[in-house]
């Protein structure tokens, strides 16, 4: 059954960096190299958190959803 609301809502979060990109986002986003560094886990390493700016309207009409199959060593 379809929604009724095909709205895109804006959801203030933080993305993570992980540490293999720290020196490669240190002289891009202001501020980087004092954000704290958190142990996740074993796999994941340290992480930094970026904060992401906020959009210019609070939702977005939706048109379609694209489904990502990620597929290692792919030619694409």
């Amino acid at each position: 059954m379809p929604s009724e609301n095909t709205r895109m809502y804006y959801t203030p979060s933080a993305i993570a960096k992980k540490e293999v990109l720290f020196n490669v986002l240190q002289p891009i986003i202001n501020g980087f190299n004092v954000l704290p560094q958190i142990k996740f886990n074993a796999t994941k390493g340290r992480l930094k958190y970026v904060s992401c700016s906020s959009p210019e309207k609070i939702f977005y009409s939706c048109e379609a959803i694209v489904y990502v199959d990620y597929k290692s060593n792919a030619e694409t």
